[in-house]
């Protein structure tokens, strides 16, 4: 449906604000939220920059457009250029607060959980000139209540043995490995008994076998922690954002390596603030499907293997960049998965800095 000065637009997967105001030619994606407000109705409304598949928006045409272009040419007049800044994991001494927001849809049913913590955070060179990132973890929080249930309390005590965890970092911050492997082992079979005592049932014991096995006999602690989503959001400025010019890389998302191509730019500098806000836009693009992730030996010796259709979805994140302090103070991140027609997963993170 077009009328005179703006069109009807279903939002489809993979769009953002930024990547639909490019297509439309139109310099300032914050002017197509702008636009999109002042004609929808009240129960439309955009808060933030965010925007959901299958919503509709409503977006300037031609006419519009060009003279919305003019209106960003006059404010521009009197903008200050953009600082080059580069951000050093020296500086990454800080504490966050944490919220994790997931939602898995499917056919039948739509499943939210809350998660809250508080993350300390803290780089270091130890003596034989590792890169280590000491993480800590407490004051947790699901669905804004305290763990209350005997399963949600036996999980927080258990992971009790996990921190403080020394991550090795390479020289790009990208998560390697633990440095502290035998310091979280220890710590582990010094209060398993103690596990085991209180917590009782047949679930409690496949709980502590599981993470028993987790620690002791595999690698899996390790493999979890690498592909950790909080983490990699938060270090991926030290990774990639040492540029004020446009950028386009690849990443890796959660634990079944989905690579997403981003696109990465500086969006605002706040020189009063000594501040830049960065923004990053991506889509999924990968070969595989839902059941190619879940069973990736089957592609290859299943000869009757059936391959659905590729898991699509995309990746829209903002970062405020306190230049100052050479750190982020304030970061969102959306990551939509769509695995298949009727399976998705959206992980909304809110990571922002305690001042201390």
């Amino acid at each position: 449906m077009q009328t005179k000065d703006y069109i009807v637009y279903k939002i489809k997967t993979g769009d953002s604000l930024k990547s639909l105001a490019e297509r439309i030619g139109l310099n300032n994606y914050k002017q197509l939220q702008d636009f999109h407000n002042t004609i929808c109705p009240k129960s439309e409304l955009l808060k933030n920059f965010e925007i959901t598949k299958g919503n509709t928006l409503y977006v300037p045409d031609l006419k519009e457009v060009i003279s919305l272009n003019n209106e960003i040419k006059k404010d521009k007049i009197n903008q200050s250029p953009l600082n080059t800044f580069k951000l050093k994991l020296d500086n990454l001494i800080v504490s966050y607060n944490v919220t994790i927001d997931k939602t898995v849809t499917t056919r039948v049913a739509e499943k939210t959980n809350k998660i809250a913590y508080k993350l300390d955070l803290n780089y270091l060179i130890n003596k034989d000139n590792l890169r280590i990132l000491r993480v800590a973890k407490s004051e947790f929080y699901i669905n804004k209540n305290k763990p209350q249930s005997k399963i949600q309390q036996l999980a927080l005590y258990c992971s009790k043995a996990y921190y403080p965890m020394d991550l090795l970092l390479n020289k790009h911050g990208n998560i390697i490995g633990i440095n502290n492997m035998s310091e979280i082992k220890k710590r582990w079979l010094d209060n398993k008994s103690n596990l085991e005592a209180n917590f009782n049932g047949d679930y409690a014991e496949k709980y502590i076998n599981n993470v028993n096995k987790k620690l002791l006999e595999s690698n899996q602690l390790e493999k979890a922690i690498i592909s950790d989503t909080v983490l990699n959001t938060i270090l991926l400025p030290y990774q990639r954002l040492n540029k004020t010019s446009k950028t386009v890389f690849n990443i890796s998302y959660y634990k079944y390596q989905i690579n997403l191509k981003v696109t990465q730019e500086v969006e605002s500098n706040d020189t009063k603030n000594n501040a830049l806000t960065i923004l990053q836009n991506g889509i999924v693009e990968d070969t595989r499907s839902y059941k190619d992730l879940l069973n990736p030996n089957d592609v290859n010796n299943n000869p009757f293997y059936v391959k659905l259709p590729k898991i699509e979805g995309a990746l829209n994140s903002s970062y405020l960049v306190n230049l100052e302090q050479g750190l982020s103070t304030k970061i969102k991140a959306n990551y939509h998965i769509d695995y298949t027609t009727n399976k998705s997963k959206t992980t909304m993170l809110t990571i922002n800095r305690i001042n201390n």
